[in-house]
């Protein structure tokens, strides 16, 4: 959601998060992510299943 207020800034995270990732496949709790991660060239799911799954995630920008 950060392109609602800082769209150069969310294009900048969005290269970099496109450029680390180790597959095509993506899965996300953020619905907004999940997009942002499409709008990349990657296969993205949104589940609300991951913090059941595996406890906090952290994400750093």
């Amino acid at each position: 959601m950060i392109g609602c207020v800082n769209p150069k800034l969310q294009e900048k995270v969005l290269k970099r998060r496109i450029e680390d990732a180790t597959s095509k496949h993506i899965i996300s709790y953020c619905g907004s992510c999940r997009a942002s991660m499409e709008i990349g060239g990657l296969d993205s799911l949104q589940t609300k299943l991951l913090p059941k799954l595996y406890g906090v995630i952290y994400i750093t920008i």
